[in-house]
């Protein structure tokens, strides 16, 4: 907006107000689609590694520390045993060390991929 409102203060007085509306509207559509396209077709994967503490078939529950955090799966979701070949969801267990990837959809984080890393180590 601070460059709409430069370009809005610093026209001549004696320039076309046609060229002026044309220019105008050429940098409010640019700025426009910027933020458009951003909001739109900004997806980006983020990866954690994280200890197994709660699932269903809908979603996984992982702990890094302190923070705790719910990936839910999506019929998408690929699954990676430790060597990293494709497998199936009963590799998964309570306590199983995994490297999520997900990406944020709808407020809701999808997961995307899960490896193995390293089998559970809880006492239980």
């Amino acid at each position: 907006m601070d460059v709409v409102l430069f370009f809005m203060l610093n026209f001549k007085a004696g320039g076309s107000s046609m060229k002026r509306t044309a220019i105008l509207f050429f940098v409010v559509v640019v700025l426009c689609t910027g933020a458009v396209f951003t909001e739109v077709y900004a997806v980006s994967e983020k990866t954690v590694t994280a200890v197994v503490i709660n699932m269903t078939d809908e979603y996984l529950e992982l702990k890094r520390g302190r923070q705790e955090i719910t990936v839910y799966f999506d019929q998408s979701t690929k699954y990676l045993n430790r060597s990293g070949a494709e497998a199936s969801w009963d590799i998964l267990d309570i306590c199983h060390l995994v490297r999520a990837t997900y990406i944020v959809r709808d407020n809701k984080k999808i997961l995307v991929r899960v490896r193995l890393i390293r089998q559970g180590r809880c006492i239980q």
